[in-house]
């Protein structure tokens, strides 16, 4: 399944950050570094780099032995590492390789290809006030100087605050 997003969270002021899939008004928040939030933002907000970052590194590899990123699929999640699992998917000719690879790295791939992200439908869950206070809380922000698509650690922590543990993993 299709994501719309990413969307990014901050809730505590740290180096974490989640990074929130959604789609069909369900959800998949994944904490990453903030490194890779820098990495997927700055390419969401359609700027470059001063230098370069290890995705665009990759893909200086990949791109020249005429690899394309066909996509991304955000496949499983690990309870008992407590880790989300993906698959990125490289395409020569009629060559496909499935590499390993962490969600926020294979986003931020997909991403600078323009290349479509997946997740596997278990992994979503549902919780209608979230899903409609992260959309009051984008439209809020959205003349502010954080992008559409970032939300204040304040109003961040609120709507997790609320979140049911309950449906989430």
């Amino acid at each position: 399944m299709d994501i719309e997003g990413p969307i990014f969270v901050n809730l505590n002021g740290d180096q974490f950050w989640d990074i929130v899939l959604v789609k069909d008004r369900r959800f998949c928040a994944i904490r990453i570094n903030d490194v890779n939030a820098y990495s997927i933002s700055i390419i969401k907000q359609n700027g470059t780099p001063q230098r370069p970052i290890i995705h665009d590194v990759l893909l200086d590899l990949i791109v020249p032995l005429e690899f394309t990123v066909e996509k991304v699929i955000v496949t499983k999640y690990e309870i008992s590492i407590d880790a989300y699992f993906s698959i990125l998917y490289l395409k020569r000719g009629d060559k496909t390789i499935e590499v390993d690879c962490g969600p926020s790295d294979a986003i931020a791939i997909a991403l600078r290809q323009k290349a479509p992200i997946y997740i596997n439908e278990d992994l979503l869950i549902t919780d209608e006030a979230f899903l409609n206070e992260v959309e009051r809380a984008k439209m809020a922000f959205a003349a502010s100087t954080l992008s559409k698509d970032q939300i204040s650690v304040e109003e961040a922590q609120r709507l997790f605050d609320n979140l049911d543990p309950k449906k989430t993993h």
